[in-house]
């Protein structure tokens, strides 16, 4: 009946050791490091990052870009305010200037303090001196708001110079293969063979066996007929055994 072959054993750790090499092996080829006179950048498979690698001016311009935005006040009522009183120390002597004329014009026209003429001209001065203070105001508080546009402006300007290299792809999984699935799949394939092998050679011994079994029957019973009856019967007997045998084997695989 011949040896019976063993089932090949799937290992599940190398098969995981198997796809940890793969998964390894594409990390470590995923990028290509590059340089050039401009910058460059490389790839580090253990952390998974790419580091970029600036030259000395975009080094420069890289400190300037966090000292600006270190400094950056987005809010502008500070800056407002400074503008403010420096406006107010400039036109207060204007003011006061301005207020002391139209009291001595008045005088001078004889127009009595307290009068409905002097009041209406006092009136009409006080709201010139507030339409002046409020342009300066809102002077001050635009020169605070460019302020802050020329600080984002120019740290923008700043980054847009940086050499940003390009990044380039490796050839990561291309080409691998799964040498584990390789080699267990061909451990199948030759087991299969070895399997069929051994169920023809049973199906052929039970079929000889059968044969000579039903010659020997047919011989008992006597005469040209009884060696046909013989034989016929000799030749299914053998075909039973020979398909018990292969069946049997073939319930092996599973």
């Amino acid at each position: 009946m011949g040896h019976k072959p063993s089932i090949p054993v799937y290992n599940t750790n190398e098969a995981i050791g198997e796809q940890e090499r793969i998964r390894n092996s594409t990390r470590n080829d995923l990028y290509t490091n590059y340089e050039s006179g401009l910058g460059g950048y490389s790839w580090d498979p253990e952390s998974n990052t790419i580091k970029t690698n600036y030259n000395q001016t975009d080094n420069f311009r890289l400190g300037h870009i966090d000292t600006g935005v270190q400094n950056l006040d987005l809010n502008p009522d500070t800056a407002t305010e400074e503008y403010f009183n420096n406006a107010m120390t400039n036109i207060q002597p204007q003011i006061d200037q301005y207020r002391s004329q139209v009291s001595a014009d008045l005088i001078n026209k004889g127009i009595p303090i307290g009068s409905r003429a002097y009041n209406q001209v006092q009136e009409e001065m006080d709201k010139n001196i507030s339409r002046e203070i409020e342009n300066a105001y809102i002077d001050s508080r635009s020169r605070a708001l460019s302020d802050i546009n020329a600080q984002i402006s120019n740290i923008g300007g700043l980054q847009s110079q940086i050499y940003q290299p390009q990044v380039y792809a490796g050839i990561g999984s291309v080409g691998l293969r799964d040498l584990y699935n390789d080699k267990f799949q061909n451990e199948m394939d030759i087991y299969n063979v070895k399997v069929a092998e051994r169920n023809a050679r049973n199906s052929a011994l039970f079929g000889g066996i059968g044969t000579g079994l039903g010659a020997a029957i047919g011989g008992m019973a006597g005469g040209g007929v009884g060696a046909k009856f013989g034989s016929s019967l000799g030749g299914s007997l053998g075909n039973v055994l020979g398909g018990v045998s292969g069946q049997t084997n073939q319930g092996t695989i599973g």
